[in-house]
């Protein structure tokens, strides 16, 4: 697999950030030969990663367990990316509009695989829904956000996401079905927004629409809120009119 990298391509640092996403797929506290098993390397040379990730900062020993964790300081690189996002700027302040008016959650998000990544969040009154954070991650195929991504991308990458996507049933109402999927990104497509209905979380309800930069489109944003608001005469064309309106003032 190396031997097919660019030249310049640089393995050490290659090396040193699977030790540091160890630590999400594994766990928040591991010790030094979990950290080796999860990257695959020899404890000898995990140990040099992991100590210089320590003399640098990002990494803290525990004096009692000798297990190792990622500190405060990882966040300064996620972060400094977050806040200084174009697509944030452009759309916070109609999310928080939406939330105070219509007291929805709303949020914006970005593709990362086949996840998308909560990169702005603001929270309604409501006590139901998912509790997420800036840095959470919903699956693209089930999530309104995630197919508004979806189905305004290059039609042939956005196959190959759902290819490579677990289409599993997160609840009775989830579609794993791929042609189904595809039928519903050209509904998307078709009427500039997408909707979710008790995919993710049974009770939950979701709007979603994409942030296009000219044909490309940069990332999503939507409001999730208790699916019995949609029995609801006006709300559905008052949060589609919201979701379009706001979608056309951030485009580029």
């Amino acid at each position: 697999m190396q031997n097919n990298r660019p030249r310049y391509f640089v393995h050490s640092l290659e090396k040193g950030l699977s030790v540091l996403r160890a630590f999400g797929k594994k766990g928040p506290d591991l010790t030094l030969s979990e950290i080796a098993q999860a990257v695959d390397m020899v404890p000898p040379t995990a140990t040099r990663f992991i100590r210089t990730l320590e003399d640098l900062g990002y990494v803290v020993r525990d004096p009692k367990t000798k297990n190792y964790s990622l500190s405060p300081k990882i966040l300064s690189i996620g972060f400094s990316f977050i806040e200084n996002l174009d697509i944030r700027h452009r759309v916070s302040s109609h999310l928080l509009e939406i939330t105070k008016q219509m007291n929805l959650d709303t949020a914006c998000t970005m593709l990362d695989g086949t996840e998308v990544v909560y990169i702005e969040r603001f929270r309604s009154n409501s006590v139901v829904g998912l509790h997420l954070t800036v840095g959470s991650r919903l699956p693209a195929y089930c999530s309104a956000m995630g197919r508004a991504i979806l189905a305004f991308m290059d039609p042939q990458e956005a196959a190959e996401i759902i290819d490579a996507s677990d289409m599993q049933a997160h609840t009775p109402h989830t579609i794993t079905d791929k042609d189904l999927l595809l039928e519903r990104l050209a509904r998307v497509r078709e009427e500039g927004f997408a909707i979710n209905e008790q995919e993710l979380l049974l009770g939950m309800a979701a709007v979603g629409a994409p942030v296009m930069n000219g044909t490309r489109v940069e990332g999503s944003f939507g409001a999730s809120f208790p699916v019995r608001l949609l029995e609801g005469e006006s709300f559905l064309e008052e949060i589609r009119e919201r979701i379009l309106n706001t979608a056309k003032r951030v485009a580029l």
